[in-house]
């Protein structure tokens, strides 16, 4: 079933993102660990879900903080990398429907910690769905800040400052777009 796949993949992402996270474990051995059983559909999946989310972490945080009234680090054990994981996927990749990565975020949610913690995981990525993503166009116009240009493109400020100073908005927007590309 496709969509138990994608279940799978989900769930393993979760685990592996909380583990490299949470514990300062390494993405690759785990990546080969986790992935292994999965049909290669689902490991590419997999793959690119924990990748993709550690690339775009703190783009994905900044989404989410922005309508939680709970701080993202004060959320129960899991909650915030099963709603990165689903944000993710609503972001930056096709192949999931919003609706169905919303659907698995909150079963992931109700598995780990309840009705309540599956609520809180629907209305939060509701609220930040209701939003428009922030537009590549906007960020990277003359009026942005270092600031918005970091969160927008995952990137620490200091980098972003420093790329500006020293190649100029329009080749450092590139090079913020090109450093978050998947790998080839």
């Amino acid at each position: 079933d496709a969509v138990a796949g994608v279940l799978t993949a989900d769930g393993r992402a979760v685990d592996v993102l909380r583990q490299v996270l949470g514990r300062g474990g390494r993405a690759t051995p785990l990546l080969a660990e986790r992935g292994r059983n999965l049909p290669a559909g689902e490991q590419d999946l997999f793959r690119e879900l924990v990748l993709g989310v550690l690339r775009w972490r703190s783009a994905l945080d900044a989404e989410i903080a922005s309508v939680s009234r709970i701080p993202l680090e004060r959320l129960a054990p899991k909650l915030r990398e099963i709603l990165e994981v689903a944000l993710y996927q609503v972001r930056h990749l096709d192949r999931v429907p919003e609706y169905a990565a919303v659907d698995q975020a909150v079963r992931q949610a109700r598995k780990s910690g309840g009705e309540g913690a599956a609520r809180l995981v629907n209305a939060i990525l509701r609220n930040v769905l209701r939003t428009p993503p922030p537009s590549a166009d906007a960020a990277s116009g003359e009026t942005s800040s270092p600031a918005d240009l970091a969160r927008r493109y995952s990137h620490p400020e200091f980098l972003v400052r420093r790329w500006l100073e020293r190649f100029g908005r329009p080749a450092a927007v590139s090079i913020l777009e090109a450093d978050n590309a998947p790998s080839g």
